[in-house]
């Protein structure tokens, strides 16, 4: 009876704590869109008197942006250029997450990719607004990874055409689609990599969950991450130099200069270590 009455007490106390250090707003601050006009029911004077049967509706949260719109009705995109409303409607987010919408020249859709050599593609990339998306650019997708390559959902590099700044992660061609396939909760990888990048160890990657979409087929959630590579919104060296070392088994690349040997297994070469 006692150790009821203590989590009644205790539950009491946290409601209370919760409601008088939640943040208020003010009439002035409230933003709304046209997408969410706010409730007949929703107290607009300022009086705080409701009806006691209003409900909070779910409005999802959109930052202050505005679409970019020309005279004739054209949308701004990412890349600079104007695309039409036909256009943005043809390629709509599936979820509140990114959708990437990949199109390759083959039935076959990702079937037809190989692992390490590039195949031809174009892409799509409709994030929450016009002005962050990009529309129908040339793309080149190739597998990769060693174990994760024999997953149902593979994994892959992306090299667009032009450089693009995807998910706020700075502008740049290549991009790596991470597959969650052995990682029923999806989270490993991007918890690790935002952790890392979140106690400012120079050189984490950034990584961002995205739909993908293959010639009009949905192939899963993946985890859009930054490129491991030299490059002034990756791993900058600067002016003063530097060197990008990576750690791999002797197995999975050769190495004939330019290496150095981490661990040396005498009886299983190949499955030496090395620096290159």
């Amino acid at each position: 009876m006692k150790k009821a009455i203590c989590i009644i007490l205790s539950l009491i106390f946290i409601l209370t704590v919760s409601s008088s250090c939640a943040p208020s707003r003010s009439p002035e601050t409230q933003v709304t869109t046209t997408e969410n006009p706010p409730s007949e029911d929703i107290d607009t004077d300022g009086t705080g008197d409701t009806p006691s049967s209003f409900k909070v509706p779910y409005v999802p949260v959109k930052s202050e942006k505005e679409e970019i719109v020309s005279e004739e009705g054209f949308y701004m995109s990412g890349s600079g250029a104007y695309v039409s409303p036909e256009t943005v409607a043809r390629y709509p987010r599936l979820t509140n997450l990114p959708t990437l919408y990949i199109n390759i020249d083959s039935p076959d859709g990702l079937g037809s990719v190989s692992h390490g050599v590039y195949s031809q593609a174009t892409y799509t990339f409709a994030s929450d607004y016009v002005i962050d998306s990009y529309y129908e650019k040339n793309l080149q997708i190739k597998g990769r990874g060693n174990w994760s390559w024999s997953f149902d959902q593979k994994p892959y590099t992306l090299k667009l055409s032009e450089k693009a700044d995807l998910c706020g992660m700075g502008e740049a061609k290549k991009w790596i689609l991470v597959t969650v396939h052995s990682d029923k909760t999806m989270m490993h990888n991007y918890i690790t990599q935002k952790l890392a990048k979140n106690m400012g160890l120079y050189g984490s990657c950034d990584n961002e969950y995205v739909d993908v979409v293959c010639n009009g087929e949905y192939v899963g959630t993946y985890v859009l991450t930054e490129k491991i590579q030299i490059h002034e919104n990756r791993i900058d060296l600067g002016e003063k130099g530097g060197m990008l070392f990576e750690i791999e088994m002797v197995y999975r690349h050769s190495c004939k200069e330019y290496c150095l040997t981490l661990y040396n297994n005498e009886s299983t070469p190949a499955n030496s270590v090395h620096l290159k």
